[in-house]
């Protein structure tokens, strides 16, 4: 609905003939944050939706439900424990300055970058800033990651 919208006005105002250079790279530099930063804030907005399907029984088998979450400057991906008071846990799959592999970590909306989980299509919902770096990828590349990815970023009904 309106965060796509938002997205899409996003992309099409930062979009365009970059000039050549360093001014070039810094506006290139400039779309690209501004677009993974429309992408995060979609994330944000579908967590709580998320957190409620992945802590369910219909995630249970295979949904590989993950968060991927910054904290004090160090960027990993876990797995949603509970969620309670706009606090979030999740178990660390990594071994990483925020803890050690299996280490629940807790965090704040503000804190997640994207989370993401395997539909019964067998591709993947979410990804939020693998779409939003899409665009730059060579269309060899593209080719192999966006088929992975559904159409839309959240199911139907949410």
């Amino acid at each position: 609905g309106m965060i796509w919208l938002a997205v899409a006005f996003v992309v099409a105002n930062t979009t365009g003939p970059l000039a050549v250079g360093s001014a070039g790279a810094t506006a290139a530099a400039s779309r690209e944050r501004a677009i993974s930063v429309a992408y995060q804030n979609q994330a944000q907005a579908y967590l709580d939706r998320f957190y409620s399907f992945a802590l369910s029984s219909a995630a249970l088998g295979g949904a590989q439900a993950r968060v991927q979450v910054t904290l004090n400057g160090t960027t990993f991906w876990a797995m949603p424990e509970s969620a309670s008071g706009g606090l979030y846990r999740a178990t660390l799959l990594d071994d990483s300055p925020a803890g050690s592999i299996g280490d629940v970590i807790e965090f704040r909306k503000e804190n997640l970058l994207d989370w993401t989980f395997k539909g019964r299509n067998n591709l993947f919902y979410g990804a939020f800033q693998k779409r939003a770096k899409l665009d730059q990828l060579s269309r060899e590349e593209a080719a192999l990651k966006g088929p992975m990815l559904t159409d839309s970023p959240v199911p139907p009904g949410w």
